[in-house]
């Protein structure tokens, strides 16, 4: 869902400003989303070469859209990563594997460059650069700070991104399993999803799933 920033996130923009000086970017990208469009001008004072990627956009939540995220992720903790929801475009697999494609491709402007993306990019990111040698099996990780920038060389970035495509292709292939942790959740957001996740084994594969 295409929303505004809020006078508390025009303002937290501008003070995000001093952590990115536009002096020191040479390009911008970010996704088509009006917030990210109008991130990216606020922090860059306008100053740098924007470009709009539709691969960068928000995960399409299909009937869930709109709604608290506990209800998408009690049916996400049920059905997995690799089931599209209904109404959606697209899996949580295949929106991480869009909005990698499209990182990928920021690569290929000149940088120095910011990328204004959304949280479930940079929480896979994120994942990826703690857990090196791991598949990338959780539905949900630890969410991302808001206007916290992660700096990363190009060459670290574009193997990260080559590893998690392998890893997300091959876990399709052989239909591996998830993980669900609730760790990552507020313990006040728990126990609306400790039910569902009961059943939602950690290790079992998709074709013992009762969606499969």
């Amino acid at each position: 869902m295409d929303v505004q920033l809020t006078d508390d996130g025009v303002a937290a923009c501008q003070k995000a400003r001093s952590k990115v000086p536009s002096d020191a970017v040479a390009t911008c990208v970010t996704s088509t989303f009006d917030r990210c469009v109008r991130t990216a001008e606020l922090i860059t004072a306008c100053q740098v070469e924007l470009h709009r990627d539709a691969r960068l956009n928000e995960l399409d939540y299909g009937v869930y859209e709109g709604d608290p995220f506990l209800a998408y992720a009690c049916w996400l903790a049920e059905h997995g990563p690799r089931v599209r929801p209904p109404g959606a475009r697209e899996s949580q697999a295949e929106g991480i594997v869009r909005m990698l494609t499209g990182l990928r491709a920021a690569l290929g402007w000149p940088g120095p460059r910011l990328v204004v993306a959304h949280g479930l990019l940079v929480s896979v990111v994120q994942w990826a650069q703690s857990h090196p040698y791991q598949p990338l099996t959780d539905v949900f990780l630890p969410a991302a700070r808001c206007l916290t920038p992660l700096v990363i060389g190009d060459a670290d970035l574009r193997t990260l991104i080559d590893t998690l495509l392998r890893d997300l292709a091959e876990g399709a292939r052989r239909r591996r399993g998830w993980h669900v942790d609730l760790g990552v959740f507020p313990r006040e957001a728990r126990d609306g999803l400790a039910t569902v996740s009961a059943h939602a084994s950690a290790s079992r594969d998709e074709d013992e799933a009762t969606h499969a």
